[in-house]
């Protein structure tokens, strides 16, 4: 894929698992200073661009701190209803997340940054898929909750993690409803060399 060190800007072990897709050689490095989107409350209306952001965020935050290689950052949210859905802080929004996705479809946009350290050049992009969530119950939820860790999920669940028990059906890549759209990393990292 490119001569050049890759390294991935991100603390997600989800990424870090899906980035082997790409690279079998890369590093990993954390973004400082970066706070996550968790729970919105006020309508985003353009939540490609918002991930797309994010994603710049990241990669220049370690771009910053690398001398050599091409720096990849990334972004999920769940967007449904004109509001962005993030990582929740905890269990009761959590809780409040799938219980408003519960019957319904909703899209998942990851935002994908390249920066090329050695040329000072920026590529990025999103991808988005739908996902259609099953009539949860307090019950399932609860039990679904016992199983996955929904504080570290966009969204407060996991297609990847006991997913049958709550997604009806999806369309569009899976990766990237997991966080990282592989064949858009693939595209974006040839791009900037």
């Amino acid at each position: 894929m490119t001569k050049k060190p890759l390294i991935l800007a991100s603390c997600s072990p989800r990424r870090k698992r899906l980035f082997k897709n790409v690279s079998k050689s890369f590093r990993v490095v954390a973004p400082r200073t970066y706070v996550e989107k968790e729970f919105s409350i006020a309508p985003e209306k353009h939540p490609s661009g918002f991930v797309v952001r994010q994603a710049i965020k990241k990669a220049k935050n370690v771009a910053r701190r690398v001398h050599h290689g091409v720096v990849v950052g990334a972004d999920t949210v769940v967007y449904f209803k004109g509001h962005i859905y993030g990582k929740p802080k905890n269990l009761k929004i959590a809780k409040k997340i799938l219980d408003e996705l519960s019957g319904h479809r909703h899209t998942v946009y990851t935002g994908v940054a390249v920066f090329n350290v050695d040329k000072n050049s920026l590529c990025a992009d999103y991808e988005k898929s739908y996902v259609w969530i099953r009539r949860l119950d307090a019950r399932r939820i609860h039990d679904y909750f016992q199983k996955i860790n929904p504080k570290d999920k966009a969204g407060a669940y996991a297609i990847q993690e006991y997913g049958s028990d709550v997604v009806d059906r999806f369309t569009g890549s899976r990766d990237n409803i997991i966080g990282l759209p592989v064949k858009l990393v693939k595209k974006l990292i040839q791009k900037s060399q």
